[in-house]
């Protein structure tokens, strides 16, 4: 096998998703990790480890923007392997 048809065989998730995608250019908007920076000394180093403030702010965003109730959020959540 050519070394061309060889690397066509795996994909990235970069490759997937198109360059104009909507959440493509709300990360470029909105610095999550900055944003989330100031709520890190407000989670306990104890116990279960959270999704944390970046994860909740994007998935408040995403349930916006795609006008989802908060059953259909955690289904969405769920079926994309995010809980």
């Amino acid at each position: 096998m050519k070394k061309r048809e060889q690397s066509s065989l795996f994909l990235t998730l970069d490759s997937l998703v198109p360059l104009d995608h909507p959440y493509r250019k709300l990360d470029q908007l909105l610095p999550f990790s900055d944003l989330s920076q100031s709520y890190q000394s407000l989670y306990s180093p104890n116990g279960r480890k959270e999704k944390g403030f970046e994860f909740a702010l994007r998935a408040l965003i995403v349930q916006f923007m795609e006008d989802l109730s908060d059953r259909e959020m955690e289904r969405y959540l769920q079926e994309n392997h995010c809980l």
